[in-house]
């Protein structure tokens, strides 16, 4: 799921498959499972590969997870999870 770089610095990059049309969310979170990041918030996606850049610049030096979560036309849900370092 997460591309490059990973350690990351400024930015990583997303890339996922999604076998259908779908509402997707991506969250970085933190140890205490806050949301930091939301770069798609229940954006429907349509099929097929999908890749998005997440700007990580703001964030401190640390272990994140990156969740991906897809809801797709006939009501299943896709959970994904990454971990996501930030290292300056």
């Amino acid at each position: 799921m997460l591309t490059a770089p990973n350690p990351a610095e400024t930015q990583v990059g997303l890339r996922f498959w999604l076998p259908d049309d779908a509402q997707t969310t991506v969250e970085v979170v933190d140890a205490l499972q806050r949301i930091l990041l939301l770069p798609l918030a229940n954006q429907r996606l349509p099929q097929g590969e999908q890749n998005i850049t997440i700007p990580v610049g703001t964030l401190p030096s640390g272990a994140y997870s990156v969740r991906l979560r897809a809801v797709f036309t006939n009501g299943t849900t896709a959970l994904q999870q990454r971990t996501l370092i930030i290292a300056r």
